[in-house]
């Protein structure tokens, strides 16, 4: 009995003495201490937790702490850990729904991930021997939600290789939200609310008392101000969303989604940036989460490979100078930079373009608009900055282009045309010179009238039209098409 006594007591002693050593950072164990917030912005009062390790599983309906909701929350933990050994170390992070893991200070994250918790991102850091500061911000939306920080020692010497970093943009605010009946973004404006930043979950409510409960749309709209550099948006929604910077569209998931992936793209972009972002409510569940990295110094611009069960994004890559507001009524886009030059599209007061060139005298800016880059007389435009690149030389109202110009698009300029096609208004419908319920009126087709289809936008939710002697866009949603309408007869003018 005394010998069993004395070995019990020789093992516990061994257990407190190896309580009370540091702990050894292979183990990924720490003292973590928390602050939660009931927000996804890490603002306002927090209330505290501990863990001694950064693998969690909160599943969809435990709370993190007293007082705090079981979604559309934020955690920061911090903590010093001992690493006895020095070498490169590995760091590995998932997260649902997203987190940033910072070392040693840094201001710029070593690890960033978002989406599914199956989504892993891991970097290989050189380690001193001795305490790192280490934090890690976490955050909830909806549904699901865990976190697992884990590292472990590759090798005691060499050359550490770390994934790219991104820093993150300070969210910007004034922020407005258009709501529409209707999946198109089209027809009349149901509300229009001021908010602080596209990160929005509405569960499986009405967002607005004057928007139903599903089968709604909306258009969020902002400016974002960038130094330059390449800038990573990421973006996720149930159900569909559009990205649009400066007019281009860089990230297009339209339709039934469970927000469960989340669609990046890379931007090389400077200075003021109008950003629109279209998200469609089908059933059930409507969040919209948006966010904008930027991408370390010398990135090249590209599109982004999402998570793993997302290897690739719809979107397209482009390259933003400057911005330019249009300040004439309609104003003629041309192939070249002379009066003589063919259109290649109509924009209308009160656009925003991206602005990629000048010529010489600065007579004449180039512009992108959808698909095409032309040229826009200077004085009806006003440009955010004065730093644009010379693409052209002085060769204003001369009646040949210059043959060294740039090379033009090869697709030829959709245009108005006849088309025989005539559709019905179900009310009162507004012209305007552009397919938005913003742009300038141009005329009215009363109820009943019949209105002769010039064109489309792409997406068929504005027709371009003409009667009695007025021509403009209408709302699709306030038409009545013909049964034989021939859409390959009728041309998409706008995207």
């Amino acid at each position: 009995m005394r010998i069993r006594l004395m070995i019990g007591l020789l093992f516990t002693s061994l257990i407190a003495l190896s309580l009370a050593l540091p702990l050894t950072a292979q183990s990924s164990t720490a003292t973590w201490t928390g602050a939660v917030f009931n927000n996804t912005t890490f603002t306002g009062t927090s209330v505290a937790r501990t863990d001694t390790n950064l693998v969690l599983d909160f599943g969809t309906g435990t709370a993190p702490a007293a007082g705090i909701g079981t979604d559309n929350f934020s955690i920061r933990w911090t903590s010093t850990v001992n690493f006895t050994t020095s070498g490169t170390y590995r760091f590995t992070l998932r997260a649902d729904d997203s987190a940033k893991l910072f070392l040693s200070g840094s201001t710029t994250p070593t690890l960033t991930t978002s989406g599914a918790s199956t989504t892993a991102v891991t970097a290989d850091v050189a380690i001193t021997a001795g305490n790192v500061a280490m934090q890690v911000d976490y955050i909830e939306q909806t549904e699901t939600a865990s976190i697992a920080l884990t590292w472990t020692l590759v090798t005691g010497s060499g050359t550490p290789t770390v994934t790219p970093a991104v820093t993150s943009v300070a969210p910007s605010t004034g922020w407005t939200i258009q709501y529409f009946g209707g999946t198109t973004i089209s027809g009349p404006i149901l509300a229009t609310v001021p908010i602080n930043y596209p990160q929005l979950n509405w569960g499986t409510g009405a967002p607005d008392a004057a928007v139903p409960f599903d089968n709604w749309s909306a258009r969020i709209t902002g400016t974002e101000s960038f130094v330059p550099g390449v800038y990573r948006f990421e973006v996720r929604a149930d159900d569909g969303v559009r990205v649009f910077v400066n007019g281009q569209r860089i990230i297009d998931k339209w339709g039934a989604h469970d927000g469960a992936e989340t669609y990046i793209a890379d931007v090389a972009i400077q200075g003021p940036s109008t950003i629109f972002i279209e998200y469609v409510e089908l059933s059930n569940n409507a969040f919209v989460y948006y966010s904008v990295s930027r991408l370390p110094d010398g990135s090249i611009p590209g599109v982004g490979a999402g998570s793993s069960s997302n290897p690739s994004v719809n979107g397209s890559v482009v390259t933003i100078s400057a911005t330019g507001k249009i300040m004439a009524g309609t104003l003629n886009v041309r192939e070249v930079p002379s009066v003589s030059g063919r259109v290649l599209a109509k924009v209308s007061f009160g656009q925003y373009y991206p602005v990629v060139g000048t010529n010489a005298d600065r007579s004449w800016y180039q512009v992108r608009v959808a698909q095409y880059t032309g040229w826009v007389k200077s004085e009806f435009i006003r440009i955010t900055q004065s730093s644009i690149p010379v693409t052209a030389p002085t060769n204003a109202d001369l009646a040949v282009p210059n043959p060294v110009l740039a090379p033009q698009p090869a697709v030829v300029a959709p245009q108005a045309v006849s088309t025989g096609f005539n559709l019905q208004a179900t009310a009162n419908v507004v012209m305007h010179n552009a397919p938005s319920t913003q742009s300038t009126r141009s005329g009215l087709v009363p109820l009943g009238a019949a209105a002769e289809i010039l064109g489309r936008n792409s997406r068929n939710s504005w027709w371009y039209v003409t009667q009695n002697l007025q021509v403009g866009w209408i709302s699709g949603a306030y038409v009545l098409l013909p049964g034989n309408l021939d859409l390959s007869k009728v041309p998409v003018l706008q995207p």
